[in-house]
C-alpha cells in the first residue's frame, strides 16, 4: 500500500492481542493463506500506513482483532465489503495472522476455489471433500474470500448455505470479504444466508478508496 497518503500509526490501534507463539510459513499453509498475503500482518500493515479513508474502518477491524479470543469463543465474525484493491483480504489475512498467534485454529479460502474443489471432489473423492468440508465448519476463525465473484447453481448455493449455517448453529467466527453490498448478498444468496450473516458478523465494514494493489499489498 503505497503511493497515497499515509495515516500515522499512533492512536489507529489499541495495544496488541496477548500473544505467546509466532506464526510460521507452515502454520500459513496448513491455513491455506495464500503465498502472497504471507506478509499480511498487522505490523506490516502499519509500517506501510494505512489510509486515511480507511482509518476509523482499520480502528474498528484492529479492535476486532485484540479481542479475538473472546470473538471466536462467542461466534462473532467480520464482514469486510468494499471494492476491488481496498484491502480487504489483506485486512481479513492479519486478523487470521492475529487468530492463529493465540493457536486458534484458522482456515482461509477463496469463494470461486470452495466451489471449485466441492464440485471437483464430490462424486469421486468422497474422503477429501468430507475432510474440507469439516474444516469449514468447525474450524475457529475461518475466512471466505470474495463471496460473490463466483457463480452459483442450485448445489452452490445449497452448499454455501450448509456452510454458514453450520458455523452460525456452531458460534463459529466467520470473516468474510465481498465486493457486493447487502441488498445484493440478500439478492444473490437469498434473505435466510443474508440475516445469518448479519447476525454473525455485525454491521459491515465498508472500505472506500482507490485501488491500491500497485503497492506490495
Amino acid at each position: 500500500m503505497s503511493g497515497k497518503k499515509k495515516s500515522e500509526p499512533e492512536g489507529l490501534i489499541e495495544p496488541p492481542t496477548e500473544a505467546d507463539f509466532e506464526v510460521t510459513v507452515a502454520d500459513l499453509k496448513k491455513s491455506n493463506v495464500p503465498p502472497l498475503f504471507f506478509n499480511a500482518t498487522r505490523e506490516e500493515i502499519l509500517n506501510m500506513g494505512v489510509p486515511y479513508s480507511m482509518k476509523s474502518e482499520y480502528r474498528i477491524a484492529w479492535r476486532y482483532a485484540n479481542e479475538i479470543l473472546e470473538n471466536a469463543k462467542l461466534g462473532k465474525g467480520l464482514l469486510l465489503q468494499g471494492s476491488v484493491g481496498t484491502t480487504k483480504t489483506t485486512l481479513a489475512v492479519a486478523i487470521l495472522q492475529e487468530a492463529l498467534k493465540c493457536r486458534l485454529s484458522g482456515y482461509f479460502l477463496s469463494m470461486i476455489g470452495v466451489l471449485r474443489f466441492f464440485n471437483s471432489k464430490r462424486d469421486q473423492h468422497r474422503e477429501e471433500f468430507a475432510r474440507l468440508q469439516n474444516k469449514l465448519i468447525s474450524c475457529s476463525v475461518l475466512v471466505l474470500d470474495d463471496l460473490g465473484a463466483e457463480y452459483l447453481n442450485d448445489w452452490d448455493k445449497d452448499h454455501v448455505d450448509y456452510i454458514i449455517g453450520e458455523r452460525y448453529n456452531r458460534k463459529k467466527a466467520l470473516i468474510i470479504t465481498t465486493n457486493l453490498r447487502e441488498k445484493d448478498i440478500a439478492a444473490k444468496y437469498g434473505e435466510r444466508i443474508y440475516d445469518r450473516l448479519r447476525a454473525m458478523c455485525g454491521e459491515p465494514i465498508l472500505l472506500v478508496g482507490e485501488s491500491l494493489r500497485k503497492g506490495s499489498l
